[in-house]
């Protein structure tokens, strides 16, 4: 649905998504004023999560890199939340929509917590199996790691 895009696809960057889809970028495309924007300082980009603009893509290394989680290197059970703003071409007529997305840190896998790991494995078989999971299937949550021990 949306188009493809890369690492030069960032509000940062002068990108703004598109016709088809603009994800987590505050730039009045439309002419219809900031009134149906995402609040001044409120975008995933803005916190350093890089989220690009065409696709919707979250690059998890420069998410990193520039520091979304307060420095290059986050303390092991970091967690920041963000709210992706989006507008998709689509039944929704491009309407500004969001999703809060929880992302977390560890510095190995195994220093993600057991509880940690079958409350994920719990929310991940729901979900394929179609249940709801108290309530919704929401928030969606990442979790970057450095090593994979």
């Amino acid at each position: 649905m949306c188009d493809p895009s890369d690492d030069n696809d960032y509000p940062s960057q002068g990108q703004h998504g598109n016709n088809k889809c603009e994800f987590d970028d505050g730039t009045d495309l439309d002419g219809n004023g900031p009134g149906d924007e995402p609040p001044a300082g409120s975008t995933a980009n803005g916190a350093g999560v890089r989220v690009r603009t065409m696709s919707g893509v979250i690059n998890l290394k420069k998410t990193l890199l520039d520091g979304a989680f307060g420095s290059i290197t986050p303390v092991n059970g970091s967690k920041v939340t963000v709210n992706i703003y989006y507008r998709l071409n689509d039944q929704s007529g491009r309407v500004l929509q969001k999703i809060p997305v929880e992302l977390y840190y560890y510095q190995n896998v195994s220093d993600i917590p057991s509880t940690f790991r079958s409350e994920i494995a719990i929310k991940r078989e729901n979900f394929f199996n179609y249940l709801i999971v108290n309530g919704k299937p929401r928030p969606p949550m990442i979790i970057l790691t450095h090593f994979s021990k």
